[in-house]
């Protein structure tokens, strides 16, 4: 899982690094956060030409699991570009700690850009487990949250390996898996290379897949959870492949 995420609860009460030293941020910065989703049209319309497809798949309440392929640093921004900006404000991203969460200056940019939620993303490491209970009470706040189940991003646009941090959260909360395919973020911004460049970029949702189901195949015993997790991981890849346009743009490097 893109376990893409220690900083529970919202801006109000989390204040950035920032905030900490200065200690009257928090408010300043929510309203940056703000402003920056109240533009994400203009600029993702005018610079990346985004389009998208299938949004209203999306529960508009409620906890609920965006998870899509990874190829790209701006596949989150994308994912709430896409979204309604009501949505998008309750939105968090699990986002790796040894990425996002190691300098302030990083914590500050992915916090304002996508709310992210800095975790470690390795299941042997210490704070695993710490912070799958962090991503656990964001949907038990009922909120949605971004999850990249690959763990990491693909190189040449294909799907690797799906971790089952996604399948274990919708299990341990009910909450509903939406598949998400993001199409020309890696053009735009592709592994090794820090400036953005103009690209078309597409994002299509799909059907949520409900995980009620096999919580109830667990609690009578008829499944595992190991084989729910499975098979919930399985078919959430399937159907994030079965997203991809005809004929995706390839990965320039």
């Amino acid at each position: 899982m893109s376990l893409h995420l220690s900083i529970p609860g919202n801006l109000l009460q989390a204040p950035s690094p920032a905030a900490s030293a200065s200690g009257a941020f928090s408010l300043p910065f929510e309203y940056a956060r703000r402003f920056w989703q109240a533009s994400r049209r203009w600029w993702w319309s005018a610079y990346w030409r985004l389009e998208t497809s299938g949004v209203e798949r999306v529960p508009r309440r409620g906890p609920v699991l965006l998870c899509a392929n990874h190829s790209s640093h701006l596949d989150a921004p994308a994912i709430l570009a896409a979204l309604p900006r009501a949505t998008a404000l309750r939105t968090r991203t699990a986002a790796a700690r040894d990425v996002f969460g190691e300098r302030p200056g990083r914590v500050f940019v992915s916090r304002l850009l996508t709310n992210a939620l800095p975790i470690q993303r390795c299941p042997e490491s210490q704070g695993f487990a710490k912070g799958l209970r962090e991503l656990e009470a964001v949907l038990r706040d009922r909120r949605p949250l971004i999850l990249f189940p690959e763990g990491r991003r693909s190189a040449d646009g294909s799907l690797l390996p799906f971790k089952p941090g996604a399948a274990m959260l919708a299990l341990r909360t009910g909450a509903p898996l939406v598949p998400v395919r993001i199409d020309g973020a890696g053009n735009a911004l592709p592994r090794k290379h820090w400036f953005p460049r103009p690209a078309d970029v597409r994002v299509r949702f799909g059907e949520p897949i409900d995980a009620r189901p096999y919580r109830r195949l667990v609690a009578e015993g008829k499944m595992t959870k190991r084989q729910a997790y499975d098979l919930l991981t399985e078919r959430l890849k399937t159907e994030i492949f079965e997203l991809a346009v005809q004929e995706p743009a390839p990965l320039r490097t």
